[in-house]
């Protein structure tokens, strides 16, 4: 029987440690929570809980840590957005 590949199993063997940069961990993160929406199937979405709870634990640490100065700009903005983007099927929130 071959195995199909799902955008799951990629997230699923995604690799990342103690040394994985804040805002990549934090990217996982979402793309975790992303995948936990769409997916149907238990044991899969366990294994996403806990890829997400290990990248959780892994960004608590760095919550205090100053922000590099080389990320601070791709981190600021001038201007707030008008309109917050939310997800398909919810009421869009007010800024």
């Amino acid at each position: 029987m071959a195995t199909t590949l799902t955008h799951t199993h990629a997230l699923l063997t995604l690799p990342f440690n103690h040394s994985t940069a804040f805002t990549e961990l934090a990217d996982n993160c979402e793309r975790f929570m992303d995948a936990l929406l769409e997916c149907d199937v238990p044991a899969e979405k366990i294994a996403l809980y806990g890829r997400l709870a290990a990248c959780l634990a892994l960004l608590q640490p760095t919550l205090l840590e100053p922000i590099p100065e080389a990320l601070k700009a791709s981190l600021t903005v001038e201007d707030f957005p008008i309109r917050l983007r939310c997800r398909a099927g919810s009421e869009p929130m007010k800024g």
